[in-house]
């Protein structure tokens, strides 16, 4: 069965907020079957414009990743 992401692309306006949020959402994800891809991290723009941080979540399945 083939896996399934959810992919975001984000800015953190309130990094205090982001902190509660992550540790809210986290053990969610995890228990779904959810392992972190990519989290934060340093990305290179090669054309147009792009969030400040990039995150992958890797599913089991794209059912479980809906």
């Amino acid at each position: 069965m083939a896996k399934g992401y959810i992919i975001g692309h984000i800015t953190v306006n309130d990094p205090e907020a982001y902190k509660e949020y992550v540790e809210k959402d986290t053990p969610i994800l995890l228990g779904l079957g959810g392992k972190f891809v990519i989290r934060g991290g340093q990305a290179t723009v090669m054309e147009g414009q792009t969030e400040d941080r990039h995150v992958v979540i890797e599913f089991p399945s794209n059912q479980a990743a809906l």
